[in-house]
């Protein structure tokens, strides 16, 4: 989908204890550059440790719903995790990320997912960098910028300026690299489209294979 100027990206980093955000402004009709894009707000909503897990998916749910009300995004990208070895651990995550998506479904009708190797593959050219190549690469983008981040720890929600963490980072490389590759995937889907046969036309009736015999002329016989 064209991405044009004054949207917004929200980028989310699901956890069931700790959730990353970012959001993003388009700067620029169609960007192509990190310089097309400005950072919005970055920061983590944090439940307290007190909370039942079930507890803390609503809590999580009700936070980015008032974050997305607010920021009214027109894209959200949520990070694909993928957790191998620890069946319960993948369970709870994805328990998560259901209530998130369902959050941000509430104010956003395209949702998108992405990796975190194909997100750092974008941002630094390599899938497996390492979460300091991709903050390095972030800490520029943000002071270029010139951002405000905030930070949700508790009930009463409390913002602070200028918060950065690993969660935070993360869903700022998922919304910035889905922005990247937006112009991409227009071009994907347009290229599918110009392929796709169309219906609408009628459909050219086969020859039947007896009219490609060849053809004897009778022979009139003499006696």
């Amino acid at each position: 989908m064209l991405l044009k100027q004054g949207m917004h990206i929200l980028g989310i980093d699901p956890g069931s204890h700790i959730t990353g955000y970012a959001s993003i402004e388009v700067m620029k009709s169609d960007p192509r550059s990190v310089t097309d894009f400005r950072a919005r707000h970055l920061g983590v909503f944090q439940a307290p440790r007190d909370m039942s897990f079930l507890t803390r998916l609503g809590y999580m749910h009700q936070k980015l719903y008032e974050l997305a009300e607010r920021i009214q995004p027109q894209h959200c990208v949520i990070e694909d995790a993928y957790v191998r070895d620890h069946p319960r651990s993948a369970l709870k995550l994805g328990q998560a990320k259901g209530a998130l998506v369902a959050a941000a479904l509430r104010v956003s009708s395209h949702i998108h997912d992405m990796t975190a190797p194909h997100a750092k593959k974008t941002i630094t050219g390599k899938g497996a960098a390492s979460k300091k190549e991709v903050a390095d690469f972030l800490q520029i983008f943000l002071r270029f910028t010139n951002h405000q981040s905030h930070n949700h720890k508790d009930h009463d929600s409390k913002e602070t300026k200028h918060v950065y963490s690993e969660d935070a980072s993360d869903a700022l490389a998922l919304a910035l690299a889905w922005g990247l590759e937006s112009h991409i995937l227009t071009q994907t889907r347009t290229t599918k489209a110009a392929h796709l046969p169309n219906h609408s036309q009628k459909p050219q009736q086969k020859r039947d294979s007896s009219l490609m015999l060849p053809r004897f002329k009778k022979v009139k016989r003499y006696r």
